[in-house]
């Protein structure tokens, strides 16, 4: 299937906002940035205002112009149905290397409600396999090299490396379970409340 839009991160992360939280003028959504995603995401307060009207004129956003007596009239921005599909396919969208693109995998992960359960496993299930990946490299590294003096410093930073990596490592496998139970759970609800491969028993003769 061909792609719908190819937005940046900072047009999927606003679009994820204005899904989650509604309605909100530019200065609102900074502020709920800063409460929220400000960890993994931090746009310039211009970059913000430039975006929204290349949402509107892209049609994944609408304006709602609020008149105020005595001060500057207040843009509201909320998504529409294309920005939402949009959202859905940057959201479902599996990068190729979340663990050195942690930032949109991360927003992927913030805003999953806008996206497909299976996908979100998929990305964590990547995220784990990197991790695994590069933790294995490292270890071998670690053990194939002689730290005798002067290499303090070269192992102190290979430790540092060892040291995040199992930790991104440890964090993947707490967080595989419960995203397979979402999928369980979704599966189940489209369904109609019964497991895939469950069979309706027909009336009793």
């Amino acid at each position: 299937m061909a792609r719908l839009d190819r937005l940046t991160t900072t047009e999927s992360a606003i679009l994820g906002m204005l899904s989650r939280y509604g309605e909100h003028s530019g200065y609102e959504l900074l502020k709920l940035a800063e409460s929220g995603i400000g960890f993994i995401w931090s746009p310039a307060k211009s970059h913000v205002y430039d975006v929204l009207p290349r949402l509107e004129r892209g049609g994944h956003a609408r304006r709602r112009v609020v008149h105020q007596s005595g001060k500057p009239d207040k843009h509201l921005w909320r998504i529409t149905r294309r920005g939402h599909a949009a959202l859905r396919e940057w959201v479902n969208t599996t990068d190729e290397d979340p663990l050195s693109n942690r930032g949109a995998f991360l927003l992927k992960l913030f805003f999953g409600d806008s996206g497909d359960p299976e996908c979100l496993l998929a990305h964590v299930e990547r995220y784990h396999q990197l991790a695994a990946e590069k933790l294995a490299a490292l270890q071998a590294i670690d053990a194939d090299t002689d730290w005798t003096a002067p290499e303090e410093l070269p192992r102190i930073t290979l430790r540092q490396g060892l040291a995040g990596t199992e930790a991104q490592l440890r964090w993947a496998e707490e967080t595989l379970p419960q995203l397979r139970a979402r999928v369980s759970s979704a599966r189940v609800a489209a369904h109609g409340g019964a497991a895939p491969g469950d069979e309706v028993a027909g009336p009793q003769r």
